[in-house]
């Protein structure tokens, strides 16, 4: 068409041209994407609905830890040109690009989804749930982009990260259908066993029995991209001596300028999703890193740059996932068919924090690492929103976010099909906290604690949780929380369940 109805105006488009990257960031191959310049959308009009959730992390860490512990294959999916399968439900209207044989100043009014449009991820999702649903798929209440299929004593579970699709199964002829069930309604592209996603890369040991999650290639990209490939290794992420404070931030206008082109947002980011994917061992200095993000310094780009001579020191550092068989309980029946159930000592977890840590505002440094398969699956290190007035106290209100994350973890399990047969474990090093957690404790020194900080004591209660007392020196959340020694360091590394792919182990 060479007219818009009146009232509406056609979108742009550009061409983007980009390199697909093998795990050790050769070309695979290259990429020319047509993609709508959605910026110019007019929202009541072009678009309503923009939603689009993606698993989380912690999701596919949990289902390739079950998968090495239950020796269940893992398969990788990719669905191509993803947002071209989803029908617009409204009008939108695009400029047709040069090469087409169509007329000048010609307009399109596009029918299907496409890259760039504001939509164009709610539509691919809502269309691929239907989808998968129809397959016979149920969708997970604590992860609505995970999906399990049961078939008597066969499962499939399904993770989606837009286009690419984890796949963890105990049938390898339930597997093959699925994938040709698919293939009947998107172009699949079938990658095997999972090998590489979402920039991690996944080695199985099958003699061993475990499965190693790296991001050494993603690191190795880092290095390059910010020019530090000749930086000289250190030994932990920041020393133990540091301590970052606005003090360090630019005042005057000559300091802000000399920050002015140093690409310390950049780094952050890129650090962040290290320590979010399989480093937790730098989620602290990357997260103390951050609160400078708005007017850093000149000494927090260094320790910066510091982070990331670390994680080229200790770049081949991955987190082990294993069998365990005295972990593992017999496989039974129940009304949602047939699941796993895990017995003590299947998830445990460590909570630790650094009172008044921060010098600029005396607030406290809490962290928490919960271990399943020999291996960390869910961690944080965030510093609290309130000023503790004792060590009790914000240890008391660190553990809150702890265990939110394991009833999480629990119940996601348990709409898997697979169940715990005792609480899980949290371990704190303050006896005072560990008695608050039962309702014991000096209430008029804790009555200003929120209500919200309190939930903990009904899930002890009720058995989903148990708290026990542990050394410091024992204390794996502790490298979550401040800057640790190079000995204490190590130490904790392992106890995280990170290995050096290049020895075996740290």
């Amino acid at each position: 068409m060479n007219e818009l109805p009146i009232g509406r105006k056609a979108v742009g488009y550009k061409w983007v041209f980009k390199l697909k990257l093998n795990p050790d960031n050769s070309i695979a191959r290259y990429k020319a994407r047509l993609v709508a310049k959605g910026y110019s959308q007019v929202p009541g009009q072009d678009f309503t609905e923009t939603t689009s959730p993606v698993a989380r992390l912690a999701s596919y860490r949990a289902l390739l830890s079950l998968a090495a512990k239950l020796n269940l294959k893992a398969h990788h999916l990719d669905i191509e040109t993803t947002f071209l399968n989803g029908t617009l439900d409204e009008e939108i209207y695009m400029k047709a690009p040069d090469g087409f044989n169509t007329e000048k100043n010609s307009i399109w009014k596009l029918r299907k989804s496409l890259y760039g449009l504001k939509q164009a991820s709610h539509v691919w999702n809502k269309l691929l749930d239907g989808t998968l649903k129809k397959l016979g798929f149920n969708q997970c209440g604590k992860d609505t982009c995970v999906y399990l299929f049961q078939s008597g004593t066969k499962f499939i579970i399904l993770a989606v990260h837009v286009d690419d699709m984890l796949i963890v199964s105990n049938s390898k002829s339930k597997l093959t259908e699925m994938k040709l069930d698919l293939t009947k309604h998107f172009k699949v592209k079938d990658l095997g066993e999972v090998k590489f996603l979402l920039g991690i890369e996944i080695i199985h040991n099958r003699k061993l029995g475990s499965i190693d999650l790296s991001q050494q290639a993603y690191i190795n990209q880092l290095l390059k991209q910010f020019n530090l490939q000749d930086a000289n290794p250190v030994t932990t992420p920041l020393l133990s001596s540091v301590r970052l404070t606005q003090d360090d931030c630019p005042v005057t206008e000559e300091e802000k300028r000399d920050m002015e082109n140093v690409p310390y947002a950049s780094l952050i980011g890129a650090l962040m999703y290290a320590a979010i994917g399989t480093r937790p061992d730098i989620a602290f200095a990357v997260g103390a890193l951050s609160h400078f993000l708005g007017n850093p310094g000149r000494q927090h780009w260094n320790k910066a740059k510091r982070v990331l001579s670390y994680l080229k020191g200790t770049s081949s550092y991955a987190i082990r996932y294993y069998a365990d068989k005295s972990e593992i309980g017999e496989v039974f029946g129940y009304s949602q068919g047939v699941g796993m159930r895990l017995t003590d000592g299947s998830i445990e977890g460590f909570c630790d924090l650094d009172w008044a840590g921060c010098v600029d505002t005396r607030q406290s440094t809490s962290g928490f690492v919960w271990m399943m398969g020999g291996g960390a699956i869910c961690w944080r290190s965030k510093l609290q929103t309130i000023v503790a007035l004792s060590s009790t106290e914000a240890e008391y209100v660190g553990a809150t976010p702890a265990v939110q994350e394991v009833v999480w973890l629990r119940d996601l399990l348990c709409e898997l099909g697979i169940a715990s047969t005792a609480p899980s474990l949290l371990n704190m090093d303050n006896r005072g906290a560990v008695c608050l957690t039962r309702g014991a404790g000096d209430s008029n020194r804790m009555k200003h604690i929120d209500i919200r900080y309190h939930f903990i004591q009904s899930h002890v209660e009720c058995k989903h949780i148990e708290v026990r007392y542990l050394p410091t020196d024992e204390m794996v959340a502790d490298i979550l929380t401040k800057n640790l020694g190079r000995i204490k360091h190590d130490y904790f590394i392992r106890k995280l369940g990170i290995v050096s792919r290049s020895s075996g182990s740290v």
